[in-house]
């Protein structure tokens, strides 16, 4: 027996009598037209699961792994994936992803794109603030090198172009460290 449960509360979502794998519960489970929301599923291997029209509104996914899953019409709004393992998975219009994050790795700190802006460090600020002379300045005091500030802002400028992609804008965020 394989229980689904709410990432806060530890409530059942859904109980699968035969399931020996939760990609087969989470397979159950979405062609039964269970309401997922809040799952926790972090670390579960769904490749190649077919999630057509699943609800997953605020699930934790973050580390599972989705490499050819069907996505088509997946309700994911709020839905953490940081850390999950996306290629291959298909989506189409119907698709709702309202929460995201992109990870680079720099030579110096990791970069870290959401909604919220773009985090170099422990600073947050918006693609612009990082590319003007004022994010420049900001990293020549933190003791970045010319070739490194070279180097993070073009990585901030392929982060606006994938979002670009993805049909959506950074947040313009104020202020200082986050």
């Amino acid at each position: 027996m394989i229980e689904i449960l709410q990432r806060y509360t530890r409530a059942v979502l859904y109980t699968s009598a035969t399931a020996t794998e939760i990609a087969e519960a989470v397979r159950e489970a979405v062609a039964s037209r269970a309401d997922l929301s809040g799952a926790y599923l972090s670390r579960a291997d769904l490749s190649g699961a077919n999630l057509s029209g699943a609800y997953l509104s605020g699930a934790n996914l973050s580390g599972a792994y989705l490499s050819g899953a069907y996505l088509s019409r997946a309700y994911l709004s709020g839905a953490n994936l940081s850390g999950a393992y996306l290629s291959g998975a298909k989506t189409d219009e119907g698709t709702v992803m309202s929460r995201w994050s992109l990870t680079i790795v720099g030579s110096r700190h990791v970069i870290t794109a959401t909604a919220a802006g773009i985090q170099i460090g422990c600073q947050t600020e918006s693609a612009e603030w990082w590319r003007s002379d004022v994010g420049r300045r900001f990293a020549t005091a933190n003791g970045y090198t010319p070739e490194q500030i070279d180097e993070y802002v073009a990585h901030v400028s392929r982060i606006v172009a994938a979002i670009g992609a993805l049909d959506q804008a950074p947040v313009v965020v104020e202020g200082g460290a986050r």
